[in-house]
């Protein structure tokens, strides 16, 4: 179910911005910054966990203008 999730959440939001997915699920419960920057640099926000799934939604963003997921994982 994880995977199944993973696959789903990224075909959903890669490439959205952060101020669409704040629009749809709120604002997230943390934000951290990626350690060593990332490739290419970016942070990470974390959401509550999914009660179907088991999973903590985490979200990889890329620095911009208007920061943009880059990826979803189920952690």
């Amino acid at each position: 179910m994880r995977t199944d999730r993973e696959e789903a959440m990224n075909a959903r939001w890669r490439n959205h911005t952060l101020a669409e997915l704040v629009r749809v699920r709120g604002a997230p419960r943390g934000t951290m910054t990626i350690p060593g920057g990332g490739n290419p640099g970016g942070f990470i926000t974390v959401y509550e966990k999914d009660p179907e799934s088991g999973c903590v939604d985490a979200f990889a963003f890329m620095y911009g203008p208007e920061p943009v997921i880059r990826n979803y994982y189920c952690r």
